[in-house]
């Protein structure tokens, strides 16, 4: 049977988001298991560790119909994922082939070309319909700290505003690849190479590394470390964990508890009881943080507020005999600080996936900057405030809104540079005010 072209497949996943049920679109997805086409696609579409390099606008297809489906069989991803090839090049290379194909295979590879299949299934699910195809890259994960789980001793350490990065050695290339938490291939690092074997000729052998990248504000940081065409100039790596260095390669990861991978660190970066930082002339620092026992939660919350004062992020604590999870866990909690605003709602959006024809969030304004909220509802939220905003949509702007021109208390990090919110969370309609924040 010869594999599904674009048009069948693109089809195929419109009905799959058209289901009413999970259960069912893994049952429908497992049937086309073996079809190359498809299993390219969803590789292509939603594999983390394969990036572009470029991210095309709808308006860069042709989406009149006149071309032919396209062939999934062999998809020559290879030019869209060349780091040789400018953003331009691809561009141009769009442009020439847009003309030859269909428009909904046009539509399948621009939602690759944008890692965003949006068919009501995550990589997850897609893996119980067909196991083991879409790699995923699964780190160790804090929770908000809760006090049943506080069990003394702990550690506590600070918690710093960077980018989540694993460094891992790549046998084949000679040297450190660099990865976000997603699995995103970092490869404007190279700063990092030289301070990393000097830690390596401290340490013995290679050693995969997490931490933190910081090269200047949060927003600075993730401009620099997204830009694909020049290399960092400047950044310091603050390791607080080392992994094996198969790190990336085993499932289940059977290693050192959280007080021997913390000694094995402290043999390179404070040999002598003294913390020391690693450089070597590249513009590039590595560090690790200083860790604090504790036997209590007022200690805890001495060391959360000294590191607030130092301009921190708050703080980390850990349980001694921890080991490293690939998920969020009690092993390791946060304690960060939260604002809050009561704002007046100006829209809403839909969700996606399991959210679909509920609410995916709704748009507040602060101080005239939208900002989009789109976490802290409960199922029960989202079914009712989607229609309580249709009902406003449907009603016009002479309305007296349901949801629309109410206020609602958003929780959040910190404010932008350009207005906006980090991390809105909803927490509640505010029936008891009338009057903004702001």
């Amino acid at each position: 049977m010869l594999p599904m072209d674009g048009d069948r497949i693109y089809d195929l996943l419109q009905k799959i988001k058209g289901l009413s049920s999970t259960a069912l679109k893994i049952e429908t997805l497992s049937q086309y298991a073996d079809d190359k086409g498809l299993r390219n696609t969803l590789v292509a579409g939603m594999d983390p560790s394969i990036r572009f390099g470029f991210k095309p606008a709808w308006k860069d297809f042709n989406f009149s119909g006149e071309g032919n489906p396209m062939n999934m069989d062999n998809l020559g991803m290879s030019f869209w994922i060349n780091s040789k090839a400018t953003p331009m090049d691809k561009k141009r290379r769009l442009r020439k082939d847009r003309k030859k194909m269909s428009e909904k295979s046009a539509r399948l590879l621009t939602s690759i070309l944008l890692k965003k299949l949006d068919f009501g299934m995550g990589k997850t699910y897609v893996n119980q319909a067909i196991p083991g195809l879409i790699s995923t890259f699964d780190v160790m994960l804090a929770k908000p700290v809760v006090e049943r789980h506080l069990q003394f001793p702990m550690t506590v350490e600070p918690k710093y505003d960077g980018m989540r990065l694993i460094a891992s050695f790549d046998d084949t290339l000679g040297r450190y690849k660099f990865y976000t938490r997603a699995g995103h291939d970092v490869g404007v690092l190279d700063l990092l190479q030289a301070p990393l074997e000097k830690l390596i000729e401290l340490l013995g052998q290679h050693y995969a590394f997490d931490g933190e990248i910081v090269t200047g504000s949060f927003s600075e940081t993730m401009s620099d470390v997204r830009k694909m065409d020049k290399q960092v100039a400047k950044a310091t790596f603050r390791i607080f964990d080392i992994l094996p260095p198969d790190f990336l390669g085993i499932g289940t990861l059977e290693w050192m508890d959280q007080t021997h991978r913390r000694k094995l660190l402290e043999s390179a970066f404070r040999p002598n009881g003294v913390y020391m930082d690693i450089t070597a002339g590249s513009g590039a620092t590595l560090m690790i943080p200083p860790v604090y026992k504790v036997n209590s939660e007022a200690e805890i919350y001495n060391y959360y507020n000294a590191f607030l004062r130092d301009g921190h992020e708050g703080a980390m604590i850990k349980k001694p005999d921890a080991p490293y999870v690939r998920k969020r866990s009690f092993f390791w909690m946060k304690v960060k600080p939260k604002e809050t605003d009561d704002l007046r709602v100006i829209g809403g959006f839909e969700g996606t996936g399991k959210f679909e024809n509920s609410l995916g969030g709704l748009i507040v304004d602060r101080k005239g900057v939208q900002v989009r909220v789109g976490g802290g509802f409960t199922d029960a939220d989202r079914e009712l405030l989607w229609a309580q905003f249709c009902e406003d949509e449907s009603e016009g702007e002479d309305h007296a809104g349901r949801i629309i021109g109410r206020l609602i208390e958003v929780s959040y990090q910190e404010v932008t540079p350009d207005g906006s919110l980090r991390h809105p969370v909803f927490h509640r309609v505010r029936n008891d005010k009338v009057e903004a924040s702001f």
